[in-house]
């Protein structure tokens, strides 16, 4: 069978979190591999090998998460194409915050091969770490072939200050019991945690190893608005109808 929903993006946002979260539900079936990237990479061998992918899966929502989707431009009619009434679901974050969280994760590897980047310099350079936060675009692109009610946009500030509802929003939208509490809800989860560390961080649910302990300053914070974010996110308000106040804070 093809999946009946498909986790699109975005990178950093959450999306881990939500993958993992939804494998624990007994009506939902959510690929262990998570990231497919049949459209993006491998769509030359057929539907078929994609179908295969979920064979034997017999619960009610069956998909996959690859936040990579919302980045291309062909994907989304690939995906209108092969699954027209396939359900969409995107996290989005705070793009500044975002894009700090992606530089700090790739930092680390820079780290070991003694190569150091600050944020400020990549934040002056309109890098892909930059761009990816350019939501709007990207975004229309599904609007435009997709029903809105087939799109579910959630918040990453939602999951922050409220990861139960943000995840019973998600439950309600693939229309499975919205009463089911993951237990995992409590934990913060890395995207490159093995499936070893992740039990183990599950039995330490102090883990905070996908915190980003540093804070953009203001005055990044401002440029990279002015310079980049801010008409991308009064565009997206309008799009997705929600309040994205708060992204454009520091921005006066």
């Amino acid at each position: 069978m093809l999946p009946n929903y498909l986790i699109i993006g975005a990178a950093r946002c959450g999306t881990t979190w939500l993958a993992r979260n939804l494998m624990t539900h007994p009506e939902i079936f959510m690929h262990e591999k998570k990231e497919l990237h049949f459209f993006d990479w491998y769509y030359d061998k057929g539907i078929d090998w994609y179908e295969r992918e979920f064979a034997g899966a017999r619960v009610k929502a069956v998909g996959e998460a690859t936040p990579a989707y919302l980045y291309h431009e062909r994907i989304a009619s690939l995906i209108k194409r092969q699954m027209p009434e396939i359900k969409l679901i995107v996290s989005l974050r705070d793009p500044v915050e975002r894009a700090y969280s992606a530089h700090r994760f790739k930092e680390r590897e820079r780290q070991e091969q003694n190569i150091s980047v600050s944020f400020a310099q990549k934040a002056s350079t309109g890098s892909r770490t930059i761009s990816e936060g350019l939501y709007f675009t990207k975004l229309q692109r599904y609007y435009d072939l997709f029903e809105k009610e087939k799109i579910l946009v959630v918040l990453y500030d939602e999951l922050e200050s409220d990861p139960s509802e943000y995840l019973r929003r998600v439950h309600r939208f693939l229309d499975v019991r919205d009463d089911f509490r993951s237990p995992l809800i409590g934990s913060r989860i890395n995207s490159s945690l093995t499936k070893a560390e992740l039990f183990r961080q599950l039995r330490n649910r102090d883990s905070d190893s996908d915190i980003d302990v540093e804070k953009v300053s203001d005055e990044t914070r401002t440029t990279l608005l002015r310079q980049y974010y801010l008409e991308d996110i009064e565009k997206l308000e309008g799009l997705i109808h929600q309040d994205l106040s708060e992204w454009k804070r520091a921005a006066q």
